[in-house]
């Protein structure tokens, strides 16, 4: 009755115009003109440029249908016009813009709140816990799990953050289907590293998945896993950091996932902070090449609290520089008691459990035993093995 009665009174007394014209902005907001108290439109003027397709309100303030009302206040739309459907009071992230296939939230890492659109998918593609934003069949967000193809691994009472693949790699590496597990063949990824690394290749070798052998010199990389030492000396992460960059960068044309390992020699006071800045301006270089960085988190070793703090503070660092990407947090894996759960520390510091650790009754397969203190290679089996898988699949993870 009320709209009737608004569209005779435009026809015939201007003066008493209905107020609350939606107008003609193309804002894409959503924003459509200013609403009165009352919220009614003047008939026609809610233009789907406004609202998305086929009248779709978005989520803005006063979006309408095709013909229909303006919203109430900032409360989205009202009543809907001819098949316009209302805006969301509460979707999207402060009054998300609509859009006919509109895809809201974040693409790579986001907390997200979902945009509107007629099809729009809302929430982030790795795990954005948004709230569904509103469309004709808008989908909401992927509550805050997984991280790319395949979820998160988890990091067991390491880690929460997306991405961060810890001791749950373990067991997310196993649910995989073998066709899933086969795809880290079916992309290049190189893994440069000194020994501890070597206990990694030949824990994956033993599941079946072994890394062909390059250099930081290599040109041409096989298909699939390649790994091999730096010429670099233990100590000088500088160094590593140049032949990590070049390797990447010179075969960046069918390159998808670089990988570095620092050695425990190399995260060491005097010199954690340098590695850091070096190596971040590494990896935006190689990003930006358009090749993915699968970061690991830098072993740790037994009995020296002092070295392993500096360590743990160089994990934290990863976590917050690199949010949005795939890490391996070997320093969760190395740390907990695989019989119990438990986290081995010493002095407030985590460290490589005696249990995990090469030693005379369960030697590294190619690193030799430890001494008693300083070193952290680890035992072949069965923690090389189980520790490897997590590896592989955060190289699933980074490359899929």
């Amino acid at each position: 009755m009320r709209r009737i009665l608004c569209a005779s009174l435009v026809l015939s007394l201007t003066a008493l115009a209905c107020t609350g014209e939606v107008g003609d902005s193309e804002d894409p907001s959503g924003s459509a003109g200013v609403a009165s108290d009352t919220g009614i439109g003047s008939v026609g003027n809610g233009s789907a440029t406004n609202a998305g397709a086929a009248g779709n309100g978005g989520s803005g303030n006063a979006g309408s249908g095709n013909t229909g009302n303006g919203g109430s206040g900032n409360r989205g739309s009202g009543s809907a016009g001819n098949n316009g459907n209302g805006g969301s009071a509460s979707g999207g992230s402060g009054n998300a813009g609509s859009g006919n296939t509109g895809n809201g939230g974040s693409s790579s890492a986001g907390s997200g709140n979902a945009g509107s659109g007629n099809t729009g998918n809302g929430g982030s593609a790795n795990g954005g816990s948004g709230n569904a934003g509103s469309g004709n069949t808008g989908n909401g967000g992927s509550s805050s799990a997984g991280s790319g193809n395949g979820g998160n691994g988890g990091s067991g009472a390491g880690s929460s953050q997306p991405g961060v693949v810890g001791v749950d790699g373990v067991a997310a590496w196993d649910a995989l289907p073998a066709s899933e597990k086969a795809t880290v063949n079916g992309f290049r990824s190189f893994f440069l590293h000194q020994s501890v690394g070597q206990d990694l290749e030949d824990g994956a070798e033993a599941g079946g998945f072994r890394f062909e052998y390059c250099t930081s010199g290599s040109t041409n990389l096989a298909q699939g896993l390649n790994g091999g030492l730096f010429s670099t000396s233990n100590g000088n992460p500088a160094g590593k950091i140049s032949e990590f960059r070049s390797l990447a960068l010179n075969n960046a044309s069918n390159l998808r996932v670089a990988i570095m390992k620092f050695g425990y020699a190399d995260i060491v006071e005097g010199k954690a902070a340098g590695a850091q800045a070096g190596y971040q301006a590494a990896v935006a270089d190689i990003k930006a090449a358009g090749v993915r960085v699968l970061h690991v988190t830098p072993p740790f070793v037994y009995n020296v609290p002092a070295e392993n703090a500096t360590k743990m503070q160089t994990r934290k660092w990863m976590m917050e520089t690199f949010p949005g990407d795939v890490i391996f947090d070997l320093e969760d894996l190395e740390s907990t008691e695989p019989s119990s759960g438990s986290r081995c520390q010493r002095g407030g510091s985590w460290e490589i459990c005696d249990s995990v650790r090469s030693t005379s009754g369960c030697p590294s397969s190619g690193q030799g035993v430890d001494s008693a203190s300083g070193q952290g290679h680890i035992c072949y089996d069965p923690h090389a093995m189980r520790i490897a898988k997590a590896f592989l699949y955060s190289i699933y993870l980074a490359g899929n």
